[in-house]
């Protein structure tokens, strides 16, 4: 219990000291008068002691106080003061380099330093936090700052750089870019997000130099270089968005999960999930003691149990609710070998009173704040829920049969309950999204992740050894990733899954909370228990067959061609990308937009389980906006040739996709007028023109006729209306997102097309498609990405057969 009052007392202080304009200085003198108490009480006890005008009010109120009473009040009031001082001297620590930061806001600054967190690379940008040696201007003789003798950084910026770059832990960089303050506005402050992580500023758009490949820790390089790897590993073995799912399940690697499948997540209340959380670190405490103390003994078994938990805190990323869970798996590891019942509440602020003590501005991230009241949830309530469950139970059936029951939905629902009572008033405060649908969906998808982590965990160090042990173990674990997010989908897209409510203010938060336990207060307490969720059995064999079988044959050749306009367009971002699945099943991309999480999720819902390769990839359009998303596509090794009908030229794509065939030896074929592409059973992809943008194909089988320009340009513009290319067609995908200019009235005239397809993204920053050329097309039936998701097509060469995602809304 003392352990309790001193923790507590040292996360108020820390707590106080945001509210407060108090100095460092003035902490000391707030733990020294707790000093003075606890000695002038400790001399009382002893002797008489010696008053001097200064020390006599201190003197008279300790000799106010018991024995009993002054030995905790002081202590506290220590520990208060050192919560203070510790958060107030971590933001005076970097005082000089803020104001320093603040004088080049909106200035181009030369930076030089090392990378000291993994990069987190997203679709569109890398981000970088760096660990400054020197700062200066740019293009100017005055130094706002000097090097330091001392191996301190000057300070932390972060970086956000092209997504092509290889950059990675220890790397010293010198830096070029404008420095600018973080936004914010009324739902969230990420000037004040980045602030807590004593990031005063940071680089939206920067370019980097490699000065140094291994500057940082040796141990820390070891451990994300082993993340990578296992990363590779898993989207290897995995098609997506089951390999991204898994990879921030096992490796806290969130960023390639498509935006779709993520709000999935959010609106069903599922995103715990995904979180690396104590409910990972207990399985993995339970199965490094289960080997290590059979190998090393009990004492050593736990040291080196408590070892590798440290080192997956690290691989995974060792964000706040990774810590927190790591801390008190370590923890309890300890107590169970010395005897001792570990105290959950006690473990709970005890750990984050240490996590504090060297990172005092963590009270205020959200992963921790949701992670800690997760936690708390389920120490104060789990127990009694299930109590509760098997006296009802017991009503009913035997107290065997009702205690088993209880356990299992306590398990499988209540528990969930017990984490959602304590974390609904943050989730309210921070996200203002209300779940109704969580207590429906938890249950149906907490039972298979013992197995969707275990599984995948032995399938991703499988693939390490060899892809095909990998892709064997994958096949056994997928249908329980895959039914995970089928299911996840289901239920956020039923009718009010998710309320979108107004905010909850930080004061009825605490009152929330406070009337919350003083009703807790007063119920029978209960031991806090910790229980691991218990995985069902395995599915067995047969099922999965069955399962896989089904699977294979859906989507087996069928001899007919397929045409489908993938809808991989961001918010505002048109993009574009046709998979072609030929007759005889191979398959062709044309494009890939410039999201890859979007394009590989959409990929991999239409490519065979079995075979996830693309035969021919074809570069179309030469726009970044066209062909940037399949940079990941190659590095992933999923294409088995390259063909190249964009021209010659620089851009950080086409560079970034040349690197990327070379490194993988993948064969680049560069296309000419004339050309074409067999497809099988007389079906030819052919380039009828090639221009400054890229290519203009004709897709041709029987009596079936795509007119397809992702490269039209001015030049090929005046060509196709001075030839005689333009002959009737069946489908005409519309040119540049629907532009008005490169889809003329002289196109629809000459094409007459059955149906017209456009590729566009919801409310498009240009304004596309144009009014004009949404007027032109009157009468013609017309098909479009934003209302209506992604657009399947098949033909026999002589019947056209149209299937949709969604339908379009009654206008």
């Amino acid at each position: 219990m003392p352990l309790l009052w001193l923790s507590l007392a040292f996360l108020s202080g820390i707590a106080l000291a945001d509210l407060l304009a108090l100095k460092a200085i003035h902490w000391v003198g707030v733990g020294g008068i707790g000093v003075l108490l606890l000695l002038f009480s400790l001399r009382r006890k002893r002797s008489q002691p010696i008053s001097s005008a200064l020390t006599l009010p201190i003197e008279r109120f300790a000799q106010a106080l018991s024995y009993p009473t002054w030995l905790p009040l002081t202590a506290c009031l220590i520990a208060f003061a050192l919560g203070g001082w510790r958060y107030q001297w971590g933001r005076e620590k970097w005082q000089g380099f803020t104001v320093l930061v603040y004088q080049a806001i909106g200035r181009e600054v030369v930076l030089q330093g090392v990378v000291i967190t993994d990069p987190d690379q997203r679709d569109t940008y890398t981000s970088l936090t760096i660990a400054i040696d020197s700062f200066s201007l740019k293009d100017s003789h005055q130094t706002l700052t000097q090097q330091r003798a001392s191996r301190a950084p000057l300070g932390y910026v972060l970086v956000r750089l092209s997504p092509y770059g290889d950059w990675r832990y220890g790397d010293r960089l010198s830096v070029v870019g404008r420095l600018e303050l973080p936004p914010e506005n009324e739902d969230f402050s990420y000037r004040t997000y980045l602030a807590r992580k004593e990031i005063p500023a940071y680089l939206p758009r920067a370019e980097a130099t490699l000065l140094e490949r291994r500057a940082g820790n040796l141990l820390y390089r070891a451990i994300y270089a082993l993340r990578h790897r296992c990363l590779s590993a898993l989207l290897k073995v995995f098609p997506e968005p089951q390999a991204s799912l898994l990879a921030g399940i096992l490796l806290g690697v969130e960023s390639g999960i498509p935006a779709d499948v993520r709000q999935a997540f959010v609106d069903s209340g599922t995103l715990h999930v995904v979180a690396i959380s104590g409910f990972n670190i207990t399985l993995l405490s339970g199965l490094f003691m289960a080997i290590l103390s059979r190998a090393l003994g009990r004492w050593w078994g736990t040291v080196a149990s408590a070892g590798l938990i440290a080192v997956y805190a690290v691989l995974v990323g060792a964000n706040a609710s990774v810590v927190r869970a790591a801390l008190m798996g370590i923890l309890s590891l300890f107590a169970a070998q010395i005897g001792r019942r570990q105290s959950g509440m006690n473990s709970l602020i005890f750990v984050a009173a240490l996590m504090a003590l060297f990172e005092p501005f963590i009270l205020w991230e959200v992963s921790f704040q949701l992670s800690f009241a997760a936690t708390l949830g389920l120490i104060l309530y789990a127990s009694p829920l299930s109590e509760w469950a098997i006296r009802q139970l017991g009503r009913f059936t035997s107290a065997e049969r009702a205690e088993r029951l209880g356990n299992l939905i306590g398990e499988w629902a209540l528990f969930t309950l017990a984490a959602q009572v304590t974390t609904l008033p943050i989730l309210l405060h921070h996200f203002r999204r209300l779940s109704l649908i969580s207590l429906l969906v938890n249950p149906l998808i907490l039972p298979v992740q013992p197995a969707v982590m275990v599984g995948g965990g032995i399938a991703m160090f499988m693939a390490l050894i060899h892809p095909t042990l990998g892709q064997l173990c994958a096949y056994l674990v997928l249908p329980l990733v895959t039914y995970t997010i089928r299911m996840v989908e289901w239920s956020a897209s039923l009718p009010y899954s998710a309320l979108r409510l107004s905010a909850l203010s930080l004061p009825w938060v605490i009152l929330v909370y406070l009337a919350l336990f003083a009703w807790t207060r007063f119920q029978p307490r209960l031991n806090p228990v910790w229980t691991s969720l218990k995985p069902l059995p395995v599915i067995g064999m047969l099922s999965l067959v069955t399962v896989l079988t089904w699977q294979m044959a859906l989507s087996a050749p069928d001899g007919k061609l397929h045409l489908i306009l993938l809808d991989i367009s961001r918010p505002s971002q048109s993009a574009e990308a046709l998979l072609i699945q030929t007759p005889q099943g191979r398959y062709v991309l044309i494009n890939g937009g410039n999201s890859p999480s979007l394009l590989l999720d959409a990929l991999d819902r239409w490519l065979p389980l079995a075979n996830r390769q693309l035969d021919w990839i074809v570069l179309g359009g030469g726009r970044q906006s066209q062909i940037g998303a399949l940079v990941e596509v190659i590095e992933r090794g999923r294409a088995e040739n390259l063909w190249w009908a964009i021209p010659p030229g620089e851009n950080s794509a086409r560079t970034a996709i040349q690197h990327a065939a070379k490194e993988r030896n993948l064969p680049i074929f560069f296309a000419e007028i004339g050309q074409s592409l067999d497809l099988g059973e007389g079906a030819r992809l052919s380039v009828r023109a090639l221009g400054e943008r890229g290519a203009v194909f004709i897709l041709e089988w029987k009596h079936f006729r795509a007119f397809l320009p992702f490269g039209l340009d001015a030049e090929l513009r005046k060509e196709m209306l001075e030839s005689g290319e333009l002959r009737p067609a069946t489908i005409w995908l519309l040119a540049n997102n629907g532009s008005s200019w490169y889809n003329p009235i002289e196109f629809l005239h000459r094409l007459q097309p059955q149906l017209v397809l456009l590729s566009v993204a919801q409310g498009d920053w240009y304004g596309l498609p144009h009014p004009e050329t949404l007027e032109r097309l009157q009468g013609y039936p017309l098909l479009r990405t934003d209302t209506h998701g992604w657009i399947h097509l098949q033909t026999d060469g002589e019947q056209l057969w149209v299937e949709v995602e969604k339908n379009a809304p009654q206008p």
